[in-house]
Parts: structure tokens; sequence; C-alpha cells
């Protein structure tokens, strides 16, 4: 069992697959609240670009349309300063999942109590594995996009060239 803003999961992917429902059902452009909230934010928190993302400060998270996609639903930051950013839910996931690696425990013959296991067993070097391999993919997933935002200055460059 995982402990989650406020709720507790069975598994990384019922926590996957709550924040999935909340993009898929929430009303549009409502500010989402309570656990809902809570959860967003914390993914908001995890991902590569937060800082930038936020601005000057959050004054709501939201469920929009995508700008470009129209009928993709994306989490969205509605800022103080009016502005409004959509945030890739995957990106700040991944980072997060390997935050939530639930240490495995054992139990001894007549023990009723659990207790963490000290010689890590397969499964933990297995979690292990999987938790560097996530960092790994974010920090390479925070450089796609640096190289994202690059491409995208030097295409409006090119633009205003043309006109």
């Amino acid at each position: 069992m995982i402990e989650f803003a406020g709720e507790t999961f069975e598994s990384t992917e019922a926590i996957q697959k709550r924040f999935e429902s909340i993009r898929d059902t929430a009303p549009l452009k409502e500010p989402l609240q309570g656990t809902e909230h809570k959860m967003v934010m914390k993914l908001l928190q995890m991902h590569p670009r937060y800082k930038e993302k936020i601005g000057p400060g959050i004054s709501a998270l939201t469920v929009d349309y995508h700008p470009e996609f129209k009928t993709t639903r994306v989490f969205t930051i509605v800022r103080i300063d009016k502005l409004k950013e959509d945030f890739s839910f995957q990106k700040p996931w991944r980072k997060l999942q390997a935050t939530l690696a639930v240490p495995r425990t054992k139990q001894q013959p007549g023990d009723t109590t659990k207790s963490p296991v000290s010689d890590p067993a397969p499964e933990q070097e297995q979690n292990t594995l999987s938790a560097e391999k996530a960092a790994w993919i974010a920090k390479l997933e925070s450089r796609v996009t640096a190289a994202e935002n690059a491409l995208s200055g030097i295409r409006k460059v090119i633009a205003e060239f043309k006109e």
C-alpha cells in the first residue's frame, strides 16, 4: 500500500490511473480541489521545468484542452499573472514514480510484525535499478525539453525573418 496525497493506493499503477482519471474526467477549466489538487500539485513539483512553468505563482490547477492538439486533455497551470501553462503528465510522472518505490519487508516465522529487510532482495535491487533508470530518463527528458525550447526559439526567428 502506498500513501499519496491523503489517499491509499495498491500500487504506483493505481496512482497513475488516478492521475489519468482526473485528467480525463475533471470539468474543463474548473479549478481542481481537495485531494485532486494535492495530487496534481505533487506531480507538477516533479516536472523538470517546474519553476519556469509556475512563473510568479499558481492561481489554480485545471484540466483543459492542449493548445495545439485540440482534442487532447492536459493539466493546466493558471498562473497569478493570468498566463496559462499546460504540462506534460509523463515527464513528472516518471520522476515521481521513482520516489514512490515501496521498501520490501519480510516476516520472521511466528512474528506478526513486519520488519525492513536488511539484505536487499532481488526485487529491491530491481526497484533500485528501476529508480536509477527513472532518474536517468528524467535527466534525458530535461535535456530534450531544453533542446525543444531552443528549436522553438530558432523557428520563431526564422518565421520572423520570412515575414
